[in-house]
């Protein structure tokens, strides 16, 4: 599949993140926890190791220094036993470092609204961003990693994963996934290492959720 089919596809990607965190975003990016540990000037070794290979049961709040406050997101949905069994090239803690270096966009709006309405996260209020998939492919192409699978989540019936589930455009089976799926869903995810800098430049929405609807929209 061609850059052009794919964002023909799915032209938007979707991000939930803290309700309070536009204004952050906006100056500093999307980050991953790998980026957010790693800019902080208070946390011991062991913190930050812990931070980056351990499930979070909870969100935690981290700064930089600088009076910048960010928060990474629980992994609430993501469970050690369940990672054992169906990893298959890597064990939990190369795992969980691999997400932690990412950033995550869903790549269809039912899968956000899933996210949405999830016991959770549905009675606090999240801010959802949603992005112009090609210029995102456009910009930044090299940093680009999709996946066929929420590898953030171990519930019902774990879907076997491994160093090979995070693909670039080209080397994506699009032809196994076709056979099995509706096209929406044959990429669940779409992911970024490190963090997406120029978020002004991709985003076409912005908005406040709350109990599932849209409390305040923003951009």
């Amino acid at each position: 599949m061609t850059t052009t089919e794919f964002c023909a596809r799915y032209p938007f990607l979707y991000h939930m993140a803290e309700h309070d965190a536009w204004p952050s975003i906006l100056k500093h990016g999307l980050l991953s926890s790998e980026e957010i540990v790693g800019r902080s000037k208070d946390l011991s070794p062991e913190t930050k190791r812990r931070l980056l290979t351990e499930r979070r049961p909870q969100k935690v709040e981290v700064f930089d220094g600088f009076g910048n406050r960010f928060v990474l997101r629980d992994q609430k949905p993501l469970t050690k036993g369940a990672l054992e069994k169906c990893l298959e090239d890597m064990v939990p803690v190369e795992w969980i470092s691999l997400l932690n270096s990412k950033v995550f966009f869903w790549l269809s709006s039912e899968r956000l609204d899933r996210l949405l309405r999830a016991r959770a996260y549905r009675n606090e209020k999240q801010l959802v961003l949603k992005l112009k998939t090609s210029t995102v492919m456009e910009n930044h192409h090299r940093n680009i990693r999709i996946c066929p699978i929420n590898s953030g989540s171990t519930i019902y019936r774990p879907i076997h994963r491994g160093r090979s589930t995070f693909s670039t455009l080209s080397a994506y089976p699009f032809e196994v996934y076709e056979k099995k799926r509706p096209a929406k869903d044959v990429v669940v995810e779409l992911t970024i290492s490190g963090l997406l800098p120029d978020i002004a430049n991709h985003c076409v929405g912005a908005e406040i959720w709350f109990k599932e609807r849209c409390i305040e929209k923003i951009l």
